[in-house]
């Protein structure tokens, strides 16, 4: 697994691989408040699926998951 670490117009950010899925993860600050970006992408048969989750302030959590067709139709 290999990690990158970024600082532009950032906190903090990292990019890696767990696995065959491809994670970056992003902190940021608005105003005073941070929140925590997590993205990850992955292929998964006829499919691409990408992810979500956000964790800001106060440790309100929201996730989203969405999954592409790439299939020959």
């Amino acid at each position: 697994m290999m990690e990158v670490r970024t600082g532009a117009g950032t906190e903090a950010g990292f990019s890696r691989w767990d696995g065959d899925t491809y994670v970056v993860g992003t902190h940021r600050q608005i105003r005073g408040h941070e929140l925590i970006i997590v993205e990850s992408l992955r292929v998964e048969g006829e499919h691409v699926i990408y992810k979500l989750d956000v964790t800001g302030p106060g440790g309100k959590r929201q996730e989203r998951e969405i999954t592409f067709e790439v299939g020959d139709k």
